[in-house]
């Protein structure tokens, strides 16, 4: 289940919650400072994919790491 985040229009608060993909429209959700259900679902940032030995996926400079099964770089 991924981590969405949401900003209550009506007190600024920014919280977030685990939702399943199928429920994570902010109709659906209510602020949980002030209860309104007057939210919006924000952009969140995902972090990199990290692999063994700390590597990031996205970090690779290897051209033939992009499935995230290199045999030349071990990514």
């Amino acid at each position: 289940m991924p981590m969405y985040e949401y900003k209550c229009n009506s007190c600024g608060e920014i919280f977030e919650e685990l939702v399943p993909v199928s429920k994570r429209d902010a109709s659906e959700r209510c602020c949980p400072k002030c209860g309104s259900k007057d939210v919006k679902r924000n952009i969140s940032h995902v972090a990199p994919a990290q692999v063994d030995g700390g590597k990031s996926i996205e970090s690779s400079t290897c051209p033939t790491c992009s499935d995230g099964t290199c045999s030349v770089c071990g990514l």
